[in-house]
Protein backbone atom coordinates (compact mmCIF):
# COMPACT_ATOMS: atom_id res chain seq x y z
CA UNK A 1 0.00 0.00 0.00
CA UNK A 2 1.42 3.40 -1.00
CA UNK A 3 2.22 5.65 1.96
CA UNK A 4 1.37 9.39 1.95
CA UNK A 5 3.73 11.80 0.25
CA UNK A 6 5.11 12.96 3.58
CA UNK A 7 6.77 10.05 5.40
CA UNK A 8 9.07 9.81 8.35
CA UNK A 9 12.12 7.61 8.54
CA UNK A 10 14.08 6.69 11.60
CA UNK A 11 17.84 6.45 11.13
CA UNK A 12 19.64 4.85 14.02
CA UNK A 13 23.29 5.63 14.43
CA UNK A 14 23.32 2.84 17.04
CA UNK A 15 25.66 1.80 19.76
CA UNK A 16 29.15 1.27 18.45
CA UNK A 17 31.45 -1.29 19.95
CA UNK A 18 35.00 0.03 19.93
CA UNK A 19 37.75 -2.59 20.24
CA UNK A 20 41.41 -1.74 20.92
CA UNK A 21 44.27 -3.19 18.92
CA UNK A 22 44.31 -6.41 20.97
CA UNK A 23 41.82 -9.26 21.13
CA UNK A 24 40.77 -11.72 23.79
CA UNK A 25 40.75 -15.48 24.01
CA UNK A 26 38.85 -17.55 26.55
CA UNK A 27 41.19 -19.00 29.17
CA UNK A 28 40.46 -22.76 29.44
CA UNK A 29 41.51 -22.94 33.09
CA UNK A 30 39.28 -20.07 34.18
CA UNK A 31 35.55 -20.35 33.40
CA UNK A 32 35.17 -16.58 33.58
CA UNK A 33 38.71 -15.66 32.54
CA UNK A 34 39.85 -13.76 29.46
CA UNK A 35 43.43 -13.70 28.21
CA UNK A 36 44.55 -10.63 26.35
CA UNK A 37 46.28 -11.24 23.02
CA UNK A 38 49.10 -8.77 22.49
CA UNK A 39 50.50 -8.08 19.06
CA UNK A 40 54.21 -8.77 18.71
CA UNK A 41 56.64 -6.36 17.03
CA UNK A 42 57.07 -6.94 13.31
CA UNK A 43 59.42 -9.90 12.78
CA UNK A 44 62.24 -10.08 10.23
CA UNK A 45 61.57 -11.65 6.84
CA UNK A 46 64.32 -14.14 6.01
CA UNK A 47 62.89 -15.82 2.91
CA UNK A 48 59.91 -15.50 0.57
CA UNK A 49 58.53 -16.38 -2.82
CA UNK A 50 59.54 -14.05 -5.64
CA UNK A 51 57.52 -10.83 -5.61
CA UNK A 52 55.55 -9.60 -8.59
CA UNK A 53 57.90 -7.42 -10.68
CA UNK A 54 57.68 -3.65 -10.74
CA UNK A 55 58.61 -2.76 -7.17
CA UNK A 56 55.08 -2.11 -5.93
CA UNK A 57 54.38 -5.54 -4.41
CA UNK A 58 57.55 -6.23 -2.41
CA UNK A 59 57.31 -8.67 0.49
CA UNK A 60 58.19 -5.97 3.04
CA UNK A 61 54.79 -4.39 2.43
CA UNK A 62 53.16 -7.15 4.43
CA UNK A 63 54.75 -5.85 7.66
CA UNK A 64 54.57 -2.08 7.15
CA UNK A 65 51.28 -1.56 9.00
CA UNK A 66 49.55 -0.16 5.92
CA UNK A 67 46.72 -2.10 4.29
CA UNK A 68 47.06 0.10 1.19
CA UNK A 69 50.39 -1.55 0.34
CA UNK A 70 50.50 -5.24 -0.56
CA UNK A 71 52.77 -8.16 -1.20
CA UNK A 72 52.04 -10.28 -4.25
CA UNK A 73 54.04 -13.25 -5.41
CA UNK A 74 54.97 -13.49 -9.06
CA UNK A 75 52.07 -15.86 -9.84
CA UNK A 76 53.46 -18.53 -7.52
CA UNK A 77 50.03 -19.66 -6.31
CA UNK A 78 50.34 -22.38 -3.67
CA UNK A 79 54.13 -22.00 -3.82
CA UNK A 80 53.73 -18.54 -2.26
CA UNK A 81 55.42 -18.43 1.15
CA UNK A 82 57.11 -16.12 3.65
CA UNK A 83 59.45 -17.16 6.46
CA UNK A 84 59.65 -14.90 9.50
CA UNK A 85 62.30 -14.73 12.22
CA UNK A 86 61.07 -13.46 15.60
CA UNK A 87 64.62 -12.97 16.90
CA UNK A 88 64.22 -15.31 19.87
CA UNK A 89 61.89 -18.11 20.98
CA UNK A 90 58.43 -16.64 21.61
CA UNK A 91 55.17 -18.18 22.80
CA UNK A 92 52.76 -17.58 19.92
CA UNK A 93 49.02 -17.60 20.48
CA UNK A 94 47.37 -16.09 17.40
CA UNK A 95 47.86 -15.10 13.75
CA UNK A 96 46.22 -12.39 11.65
CA UNK A 97 46.23 -12.00 7.86
CA UNK A 98 44.73 -9.20 5.79
CA UNK A 99 44.24 -10.25 2.19
CA UNK A 100 44.98 -8.18 -0.91
CA UNK A 101 42.29 -5.85 -2.18
CA UNK A 102 42.36 -7.84 -5.38
CA UNK A 103 40.56 -10.83 -6.97
CA UNK A 104 43.65 -12.94 -6.17
CA UNK A 105 42.40 -14.08 -2.76
CA UNK A 106 43.49 -16.91 -0.46
CA UNK A 107 41.23 -19.75 0.67
CA UNK A 108 43.67 -21.53 2.99
CA UNK A 109 47.25 -21.52 4.23
CA UNK A 110 49.42 -23.16 6.85
CA UNK A 111 51.80 -22.04 9.57
CA UNK A 112 54.92 -24.10 10.21
CA UNK A 113 56.50 -23.18 13.55
CA UNK A 114 60.25 -23.73 13.79
CA UNK A 115 62.60 -23.70 16.75
CA UNK A 116 66.00 -21.99 16.78
CA UNK A 117 67.72 -24.95 15.09
CA UNK A 118 65.10 -25.23 12.33
CA UNK A 119 63.19 -28.17 13.82
CA UNK A 120 59.42 -28.20 13.32
CA UNK A 121 57.56 -27.51 16.56
CA UNK A 122 54.05 -27.58 15.06
CA UNK A 123 52.10 -27.17 11.83
CA UNK A 124 48.71 -25.44 11.96
CA UNK A 125 46.23 -25.00 9.07
CA UNK A 126 44.57 -21.61 8.53
CA UNK A 127 41.17 -21.15 6.91
CA UNK A 128 40.83 -17.73 5.28
CA UNK A 129 37.68 -15.68 4.73
CA UNK A 130 38.49 -15.65 1.00
CA UNK A 131 37.40 -12.04 0.35
CA UNK A 132 39.09 -9.00 -1.15
CA UNK A 133 40.72 -7.18 1.77
CA UNK A 134 39.33 -9.87 4.09
CA UNK A 135 40.72 -10.27 7.61
CA UNK A 136 41.45 -13.82 8.78
CA UNK A 137 42.21 -14.26 12.49
CA UNK A 138 43.28 -17.56 14.03
CA UNK A 139 43.67 -18.26 17.73
CA UNK A 140 45.94 -21.30 18.02
CA UNK A 141 44.48 -24.35 19.79
CA UNK A 142 47.42 -24.09 22.21
CA UNK A 143 50.35 -21.65 22.39
CA UNK A 144 53.41 -22.69 20.38
CA UNK A 145 56.94 -21.62 21.26
CA UNK A 146 58.93 -20.86 18.11
CA UNK A 147 61.65 -18.56 16.80
CA UNK A 148 60.71 -18.82 13.14
CA UNK A 149 57.37 -19.17 11.36
CA UNK A 150 56.95 -20.25 7.76
CA UNK A 151 53.62 -19.17 6.26
CA UNK A 152 52.59 -20.88 3.03
CA UNK A 153 49.49 -20.60 0.83
CA UNK A 154 47.76 -23.97 0.42
CA UNK A 155 44.53 -23.03 -1.38
CA UNK A 156 43.59 -20.31 -3.86
CA UNK A 157 40.32 -18.43 -3.62
CA UNK A 158 40.09 -17.85 -7.39
CA UNK A 159 41.87 -18.64 -10.63
CA UNK A 160 44.40 -15.86 -9.98
CA UNK A 161 47.77 -16.99 -8.61
CA UNK A 162 49.31 -13.60 -7.71
CA UNK A 163 48.45 -14.12 -4.05
CA UNK A 164 50.08 -12.68 -0.94
CA UNK A 165 48.51 -10.18 1.40
CA UNK A 166 48.37 -6.66 2.75
CA UNK A 167 49.34 -7.37 6.36
CA UNK A 168 50.45 -10.25 8.59
CA UNK A 169 50.87 -10.08 12.36
CA UNK A 170 51.48 -12.46 15.24
CA UNK A 171 50.20 -12.37 18.82
CA UNK A 172 51.30 -13.69 22.18
CA UNK A 173 49.31 -14.21 25.35
CA UNK A 174 49.25 -11.35 27.79
CA UNK A 175 47.47 -10.73 31.06
CA UNK A 176 44.52 -12.88 32.12
CA UNK A 177 41.56 -10.92 33.47
CA UNK A 178 38.34 -11.97 35.17
CA UNK A 179 36.51 -9.57 32.83
CA UNK A 180 37.68 -8.12 29.47
CA UNK A 181 38.49 -4.68 30.85
CA UNK A 182 40.15 -3.48 27.66
CA UNK A 183 36.86 -3.34 25.75
CA UNK A 184 35.06 -0.02 25.75
CA UNK A 185 31.57 0.89 24.59
CA UNK A 186 30.76 4.15 22.84
CA UNK A 187 27.13 5.13 22.32
CA UNK A 188 25.60 7.73 20.03
CA UNK A 189 22.11 9.14 20.12
CA UNK A 190 19.84 8.10 17.23
CA UNK A 191 19.08 10.71 14.58
CA UNK A 192 15.53 11.29 13.33
CA UNK A 193 15.04 12.47 9.78
CA UNK A 194 11.97 13.43 7.80
CA UNK A 195 11.60 12.29 4.20
CA UNK A 196 9.72 14.73 1.98
CA UNK A 197 8.51 13.53 -1.40
CA UNK A 198 10.68 10.90 -3.02
CA UNK A 199 14.17 12.33 -2.68
CA UNK A 200 14.47 15.02 0.00
CA UNK A 201 15.51 14.31 3.58
CA UNK A 202 15.74 16.85 6.39
CA UNK A 203 16.40 16.61 10.15
CA UNK A 204 13.28 16.05 12.24
CA UNK A 205 12.80 18.25 15.29
CA UNK A 206 11.55 16.40 18.37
Amino acid sequence: MQTPLLTRALVIAGALLSLPTFDYAAEPGLPNGFTRLEQLPAPKIVASAEAYPGGHHDVGNILDGKTQTEYSSNAKGTNTFIEFDLGAPVSLAAFRHVDRNDPATIASSELVFLDGSGGVAATVPVKHVNQRGGVSFLTLPAPVTAQRVRWRVTGLGSSYSTVGGAEISFFTRGKTEAQPGGITLESRAPQLVERVGTGLVRPLKV
